[in-house]
């Protein structure tokens, strides 16, 4: 049985490519599909993987290229979410967040800080 993969690489551009030099930057990522075997998947994933970065070796160029991250079998469909309903929950979402912050400030609850720059906190 064939499966869906999805791949996802790094994608990048090379920005001194017109210099005559390489300075690679990372634009996001991309995601590849294609349809496997599913046996293949389960039991000889090392493989798989050399055969997608030799497939994505094929991708690229002077000017960008793209680096495996991972894969992923899909075996079902996607569910769309409307827009709409997006919206209206992250307006909520939003509206609880500063209702909670504005609760927070006049209370005086403030959530302990933590300097990221100072490990020893954690």
């Amino acid at each position: 049985m064939k499966t869906l993969i999805n791949i996802t690489a790094q994608y990048q551009e090379n920005y001194a490519h017109y210099n005559g030099g390489q300075h690679w930057k990372n634009k996001g990522t991309t995601i590849f599909q294609v349809k496997v075997n599913d046996g293949c998947l389960m039991f000889d994933n090392d493989t798989v993987v050399i055969a997608i970065k030799k497939i994505l070796l094929n991708e690229c160029n002077a000017l960008c290229r793209y680096t495996y991250i991972s894969h992923e079998a899909i075996y079902s469909t996607p569910v769309i979410i409307e827009d709409k309903v997006f919206d209206k929950a992250y307006l909520q979402a939003a509206e609880e967040r500063e209702e909670r912050e504005e609760k927070e400030l006049i209370e005086g609850d403030y959530p302990e800080y933590q300097d990221p720059a100072n490990h020893w906190d954690r």
